[in-house]
């Protein structure tokens, strides 16, 4: 049960966020730039200790292996998908943004802890979708985004979708590259990441590409 608990650690964390920051939204939206600067100060410690051979057990198994930061984006890919203007998402879009950057910097431990593997093919989706997260999270930034043209801002976070998936995909798989040979097999547990990604689908084709279609078809008609 322990192993189980820890092997999932990643989804249980998704509902304990969704908790935290439908409550506690409000003053973490007013604290965000403290808050930036530790996790800041905290992903820097743990990517030298990592170099050094030293691990904390509690930050290594919640932050170094990955579930905060991947649960922290399965958050923001879900408020995409929720019911527009319903209550739910309007609270958690305002902290859409901070839980997305706080994503990318508790992802750099995780980053330089599997670097090596992945660079020898071992899940390289992982490095895909944490290269592609770079110009989202610049273009993220206040002052960067006023400077952008609302298309242009647009155009540039369709990728956030290619991230989606990879994160999904690096989850939910095992992928194995190299000399030109290909495998691929469901991780452990990988049916919680399937059932989590149908459910993403269907609240997004249900409150996103239905109500766009819809929309579409009454102004033509």
């Amino acid at each position: 049960m322990i192993n189980f608990l820890l092997e999932t650690l990643g989804v249980w964390l998704i509902f304990l966020i969704f908790f935290v920051m439908t409550k506690f939204g409000k003053p973490f939206y007013k604290q965000e730039y403290r808050i930036y600067l530790g996790a800041f100060l905290i992903s820097v410690v743990l990517s030298i200790l990592l170099m050094l051979d030293i691990r904390i057990p509690v930050l290594h198994q919640v932050i170094v292996n990955g579930p905060l930061s991947f649960a922290l984006f399965y958050v923001v890919m879900f408020v995409g998908a929720l019911k527009n203007k319903s209550k739910f998402k309007m609270v958690l879009l305002r902290v859409r943004r901070q839980m997305a950057f706080l994503g990318f910097v508790f992802l750099v431990p995780h980053v330089v802890y599997r670097l090596s593997l992945a660079l020898s093919g071992y899940n390289s989706t992982g490095i895909i979708a944490f290269i592609l997260m770079i110009p989202l999270v610049i273009t993220s930034i206040p002052k960067v985004r006023r400077k952008l043209k609302g298309n242009t801002w647009k155009n540039v976070h369709k990728a956030a979708y290619i991230v989606y998936a990879m994160i999904y995909i690096h989850l939910a798989f095992t992928l194995y590259v190299s000399n030109g040979t290909f495998s691929i097999m469901f991780s452990k547990y990988s049916w919680l990441y399937h059932i989590i990604f149908v459910i993403y689908l269907a609240l997004k084709i249900k409150n996103d590409i239905v109500v766009r279609f819809k929309k579409t078809k009454m102004s033509i008609g």
